[in-house]
C-alpha cells in the first residue's frame, strides 16, 4: 500500500492526524497486540487524505464542525504527550482490582518467560554488536548501515550458532544440541516480542498510577475520545453525502 501526498507538510499532517485517530477509533487492546492493526492506520490515513482537498467545498456548517473537531483532536493530542500517555491507554480500568489482575498476570509471565528472553538476549548479543560494528565500518552512504548490518548479521549469527552447538554436542551430545538449535531462533524472538511487551507494560504501569492520583485527567480525557469517536463518524458520513463527494 502506497499512501501518495500533494506536498511533505500534507503527509506529515495526514499521518500525524490518523495515526492518533487510529487509535481514537479503536478498542484497548492487550499487551502482546498493542496498536491497531496496520490495515486499520492506512485505511484511516485513506479517508483523511481524501477528505483534505475537499474541504473548501464543504458547506460552512460542516466546515465549522470540521475545525472544531481538529482543534479537539489536537488539544486531546497535546494533553496526551503532556502526561506521557498513549490515547490507546485512556481506555483502561484504573480500579484496584485491574491494577492487581494486570500485576500477578505480568509477574507470572516474567517468571516463566523471562528466563527464556535473557538467553535469546545473552546468545545474540555478541554476534549482534560485532555485525553492527563492521556494518558501520563498511558503509559508505548513509542508506547502507541497515543492509550492511542484516548482511554481516546473518553470517555473524549463523557462525556463533554454529560455535554453541558444536560446544553443546561436545559437552552434552547431539541430542542436547539439536535442541540448544532449535532454541536458540526461538529464544531471540521472544526476547524482541517481551522486551517489546515490557516497555509497554511499564508505560501501562505508569500510566494506571497517573490516572489513580489525577482522576480529573482521566476523566477528562475519556470524554473527550467518546466526543472525537462519534463525531469523526458523524463528520464522515456528513462529507460523504456531500455534494463535492461525488
Amino acid at each position: 500500500m502506497i499512501l501518495n501526498f500533494r506536498s511533505s507538510d500534507e503527509a506529515r499532517q495526514v499521518l500525524s492526524v490518523s495515526s492518533v485517530l487510529a487509535e481514537v477509533l479503536d478498542t484497548f487492546r492487550p499487551l502482546h497486540k498493542p496498536d491497531p492493526p496496520l490495515a486499520n492506520q492506512v485505511r484511516v490515513a485513506l479517508r483523511i487524505a481524501d477528505i483534505v482537498p475537499r474541504l473548501p467545498g464543504l458547506e460552512l456548517e460542516v466546515a465549522a464542525r470540521v475545525e472544531r473537531f481538529v482543534s479537539r483532536l489536537a488539544k486531546f493530542e497535546d494533553l496526551l504527550k503532556l502526561n506521557t500517555v498513549a490515547a490507546s491507554d485512556v481506555q483502561m480500568a484504573t480500579s484496584t482490582t485491574a491494577g492487581a489482575r494486570f500485576a500477578v498476570r505480568e509477574a507470572g509471565i516474567a517468571v516463566v518467560a523471562g528466563p527464556f528472553a535473557l538467553c535469546g538476549r545473552v546468545n545474540h548479543w555478541v554476534p549482534l554488536r560485532i555485525a553492527r560494528f563492521l556494518a558501520l565500518q563498511m558503509s559508505r552512504t548513509p542508506d547502507e548501515p541497515a543492509m550492511n548490518t542484516i548482511v554481516v548479521g546473518l553470517v555473524a549469527v549463523l557462525a556463533f550458532y554454529v560455535v554453541q552447538i558444536s560446544l553443546v554436542a561436545w559437552w552434552l551430545g547431539w541430542a542436547a544440541a539439536v535442541l540448544y538449535g532449535v532454541s536458540l531462533p526461538l529464544s531471540a524472538t521472544w526476547d524482541f516480542r517481551y522486551a517489546d511487551r515490557l516497555r509497554r507494560g511499564t508505560a501501562r504501569v505508569r500510566t494506571y498510577f497517573r490516572f489513580r492520583r489525577d482522576s480529573w485527567t482521566h476523566q477528562h480525557l475519556q470524554d473527550d475520545l467518546v466526543w472525537l469517536r462519534s463525531e469523526a463518524v458523524a463528520l464522515d458520513t456528513l462529507i460523504a453525502a456531500s455534494p463535492n463527494e461525488g
